[in-house]
């Protein structure tokens, strides 16, 4: 199946297609089922890297599921932002910061956002570039996350778009999947 879900104020539907992708781009993911958790599909989240820098992993993000398969990342369009592990997602938020460089780090949590900027009004920054590949490192398992699709930009703060949690999976939201079909 392919599913494209357009920019979140775009006048474009949102379209799921079986057995066929009317889409030029594409990311390609496997379906995993689990059998602990047998009402979700998951997708082996192989890697993680900012600006070409990997994200290490930790044992909380892989969940065993037998037959050398793990299957610790649920691809959730009901979810906003994607959720990661807390200690994972320390690791990600450090490192994104670091990549950030001299964009000015707003020194307060914005609601569940721990790393938000704020620079002068009608200043875009350029915020580090996010990659995520499925099952291996291959140009059609990546999505590729720039600009809006890493950060919210909330009443004039541009917040990482990501957030930890106290779960061992990770949950990747509507809001990094919009517009990575066109």
């Amino acid at each position: 199946m392919a599913l494209c879900l357009p920019e979140f104020y775009s006048t474009k539907p949102s379209t799921l297609s079986f057995h066929t992708t009317p889409y030029k781009k594409k990311t390609s993911a496997r379906l995993i089922p689990n059998y602990k958790l047998p009402t979700f599909y998951f997708v082996n989240l192989y890697k993680v890297l900012i600006n070409d820098k990997e994200v290490p992993s930790f044992p909380s993000f892989s969940l065993n599921i037998g037959n050398g398969m793990t299957g610790g990342c649920i691809v959730d369009t009901g979810s906003i932002v994607t959720n990661f592990p807390a200690d994972f997602y320390d690791e990600f938020r450090d490192t994104f910061r670091k990549e950030a460089g001299d964009i000015p780090l707003y020194d307060a949590p914005y609601g569940d956002f721990d790393t938000c900027y704020m620079v002068d009004p009608g200043v875009v920054p350029t915020f580090p570039v996010v990659k995520m590949y499925f099952d291996h490192q291959n140009p059609e398992n990546l999505l590729l996350l720039e600009q809006k699709r890493v950060v919210v930009h909330e009443r004039g703060l541009f917040c990482l778009a990501f957030i930890p949690w106290d779960q061992n999976i990770a949950i990747i939201g509507s809001y990094q999947l919009q517009d990575a079909c066109n």
